[in-house]
């Protein structure tokens, strides 16, 4: 265990796989020390999709404990962005930041291990690793170096943008690795990658989305990290309309501020479904279910809905839901730097075999 609490499942994962002779402690002093300049200009943060690359950027760069440095102006938010709290963009977030990990601050910044642009923003002169992020409605794009060119954020909808944030940090999780091994002269195994930033371009399959768009009712057993993954997406989806029911026992830790994406410090010790409950919004409403589905307590577990999203790393209980035979149903799970998931619908027959409950009980070993 690390001296940063917060930190302590990054700087597990990043000694198991890039440094096992590292102390913890100095992995979590290298993450903390980090500084990483967010630069966007107000052409580059028109849209929903832009102002959700900066806020997912900025989550996703401050969950590793980096030092954000903030160069964005004073606009406006055209959309509702959780965990965000106030009306304007560089306020809620400096505020945000404030309630992680590492406080954030505004600049000027005159040394960075490496600069985050939005869209075409001019990058900075200064010292460090230049990466500039962009795409479209269902893809991302990272460009390397100051000189590189994106396709600017411009969209409503914000999938595309969720990504670019997720993919910068890991980007800058490469650079911060190659200091990291530099400095304090550690070989790193081959098939990991700390040369430097690379170039990602990511696509997914773009759905055709009707108008209205409704969810309908939806069950989510668990409100851990995939939960929290999934509700920062679809409470920035415009118009979006559904009622969705969080079923979990468990309240919110210190090591969660890492990984769960719409959790602040200040809301440690409460349950994880109230504080998702929260965050709900005209159209998309969240309700909160405190009970562990599956538990071995003498009662009946509640009747499922038809849709049900499955976060939970227990086992007996994915089978509890299983039992049900929801009419979609989805299972996701993460093990190290993977994650999996299912679907099935319409009466795909899911069945307790052997080989995946060794597979999934090994995932959950790891993950615990």
């Amino acid at each position: 265990m690390s001296s940063v609490p917060a930190l302590d499942r990054t700087v597990a994962l990043l000694r198991g796989d890039l440094f096992p002779t590292l102390d913890p402690d100095v992995l979590a002093a290298e993450l903390t020390s980090t500084s990483v300049l967010l630069r966007a200009n107000e052409t580059n943060l028109v849209g929903n999709a832009a102002q959700t690359a900066v806020v997912s950027s900025f989550v996703s760069l401050a969950q590793m404990g980096y030092e954000v440095i903030l160069d964005v102006p004073e606009v406006p938010l055209l959309y509702p962005q959780p965990p965000l709290k106030g009306s304007t963009l560089r306020s809620a977030l400096l505020d945000l930041g404030s309630d992680l990990i590492t406080p954030a601050r505004t600049g000027p910044a005159t040394d960075t291990d490496a600069q985050i642009l939005i869209g075409d923003t001019a990058a900075e002169g200064i010292p460090g690793e230049v990466i500039r992020v962009g795409g479209g409605p269902w893809s991302a794009a990272l460009g390397i170096g100051a000189d590189s060119r994106v396709r600017r954020l411009a969209d409503e909808l914000p999938v595309g943008a969720v990504l670019t944030g997720i993919a910068c940090a890991a980007e800058v999780t490469r650079i911060v690795a190659r200091r990291i091994a530099h400095r304090h002269g550690l070989s790193v195994a081959r098939e990991f990658d700390i040369g430097g930033p690379r170039e990602v371009s990511l696509s997914l399959p773009p759905l055709d989305l009707p108008e209205p768009l409704d969810a309908g009712e939806l069950d989510f057993i668990s409100a851990g990290a995939i939960t929290n993954g999934c509700f920062f997406v679809l409470l920035r989806v415009p118009r979006l309309r559904a009622l969705a029911r969080v079923i979990d026992d468990d309240t919110a830790e210190e090591s969660n501020l890492n990984r769960y994406p719409l959790l602040r410090r200040s809301l440690l010790g409460r349950m994880k479904v109230g504080l998702l409950a929260s965050l709900s919004i005209a159209d998309f409403r969240i309700e909160q279910l405190p009970l562990r589905f599956g538990a071995d307590d003498g009662e009946p577990p509640p009747a499922l809905r038809p849709r049900v999203l499955v976060g939970v790393d227990d086992i007996p209980s994915r089978w509890e839901v299983q039992r049900f035979y929801p009419e979609w149903l989805c299972v996701a799970g993460t093990s190290h730097f993977a994650a999996l998931v299912s679907e099935h619908a319409d009466g795909t027959r899911r069945r307790r075999c052997r080989r995946s409950e060794e597979h999934t009980s090994e995932l959950q070993s790891h993950h615990d």
